[in-house]
């Protein structure tokens, strides 16, 4: 039993460390500034497109800011604050 546990746990690590290679510094094009309101819709430099669904209404107004985004994980990080995010395109 205490090897199965193991086993998950390992797999479990292995699988988090997987996703978050996916992520990946990109900077915000489109809407600019950039709010990080609810329902913005997202282009990026790398021409990818994302909605914000978070709806957190932070007012960051921000330009072009540099963001993660870790597309497994429908995630987007600027600062310290996450935004969760939808591909649209």
């Amino acid at each position: 039993m205490r090897k199965l546990i193991v086993s998950a746990l390992l797999i479990l690590v292995t699988t988090t460390a997987v996703r978050a290679e996916n992520c990946y510094n990109v900077v915000i094009q489109d809407p600019n500034p950039f709010n990080g309101n609810g329902g913005e819709r997202i282009t990026l430099s790398d021409g990818s497109v994302w909605k914000n669904i978070s709806y957190l209404n932070l007012h960051l107004n921000v330009s072009h800011p540099t963001v993660i985004i870790c597309p497994d994980e429908e995630k987007m990080t600027i600062n310290d604050k996450v935004f969760q995010v939808v591909r649209t395109q």
